[in-house]
């Protein structure tokens, strides 16, 4: 997948989101610009490996075996390999959903977590608020974002894996439901933040 469609996600689920809480918090211009550039470059250096290690995980629980391991993708090369796992021994289509399915279900984990540290007591903190949000928030849901545009666009990645196992219509569904729980709740925190503190 083109780096301009990442770029674009990260644009949109990163940049926009804690710029418009820095507008409104007390944090200093610095604290705000190294936030802006932690949060995409942590990013970047966070997701890959911990999707392809919740790949390997997944695998690992099915009882299938893992052959060759990528963990980092350059994302600063255009044509650079990206992440991946080679896997054997899932010889079901339980196993093989499973396995594609693991780092989703680690998605899911991270927002409802983030969901319920949300409802809870607000956090001040510049660089708390940067691990929750990197961790809690945007980690997912630029994960789940990136592979439903990897399916969709250019019809690769675990989504399409999982729709020739549990067919399209199921997989679409999948999809629009973790689409819209990252979308929630990165909406939901920029706003809670957005509200000035009296």
């Amino acid at each position: 997948m083109p780096q301009a469609v990442n770029l674009a996600l990260v644009l949109a689920l990163a940049v926009a989101p804690v710029c418009a809480v820095s507008l409104r918090s007390r944090w200093s211009p610095a604290e705000t610009k190294s936030l802006m550039v932690a949060i995409p470059l942590l990013l970047f250096l966070l997701n890959a490996p911990l999707h392809e290690a919740s790949h390997i995980v997944g695998t690992l629980l099915m009882g299938g075996t893992v052959g060759q391991v990528r963990l980092w993708q350059p994302f600063w090369k255009s044509d650079a390999p990206v992440a991946m796992i080679e896997t054997s021994g899932l010889n079901t289509p339980t196993a093989g959903f499973v396995a594609s399915m693991f780092p989703y279900l680690v998605d899911a984990a991270l927002l409802a977590a983030g969901a319920v540290l949300l409802c809870r007591q607000r956090i001040r903190s510049v660089w708390r608020f940067g691990a929750f949000y990197l961790l809690l928030v945007l980690k997912p849901s630029f994960d789940i974002a990136a592979n439903v545009a990897a399916a969709s666009l250019y019809g690769i990645g675990d989504f399409r894996q999982m729709a020739r196992i549990i067919g399209q219509p199921g997989t679409t569904v999948l999809q629009g439901v973790l689409l819209a729980a990252g979308t929630v709740l990165t909406v939901a925190v920029t706003r809670a933040y957005c509200v000035r503190s009296e």
